[in-house]
């Protein structure tokens, strides 16, 4: 539960009465079945912040594609990968 704690606490100390009206983070399904997760950078910390793609395809169901396009954190997984998605976008935040 740290994860999602803290991808919370990362979410609300962006809030600053501005952000949150042009920006914010999404948690998605895909159909294939999985997760897609996407959190604007653009106005935090984080907004020039770089990584490396990862791709890592275990199996059918375990699987992750991370990256940054366009200002955004972009995060794909199968649907038991979705803590560790979050996990990937809150190695960024130590960066």
């Amino acid at each position: 539960m740290d994860t999602l704690h803290n991808f919370q606490l990362w979410y609300r100390n962006q809030c600053d009465g501005s952000w949150e009206h042009q920006y914010g983070a999404s948690i998605n399904t895909l159909d294939n079945p999985g997760w897609v997760v996407m959190v604007d950078l653009m106005g935090t910390d984080l907004q020039a912040v770089q990584m490396d793609p990862i791709i890592d395809e275990k199996t059918d169901d375990d699987w992750l594609h991370c990256k940054i396009d366009n200002g955004k954190f972009v995060g794909n997984g199968g649907s038991l990968n979705l803590e560790a998605i979050l996990q990937i976008f809150l190695g960024l935040t130590s960066k």
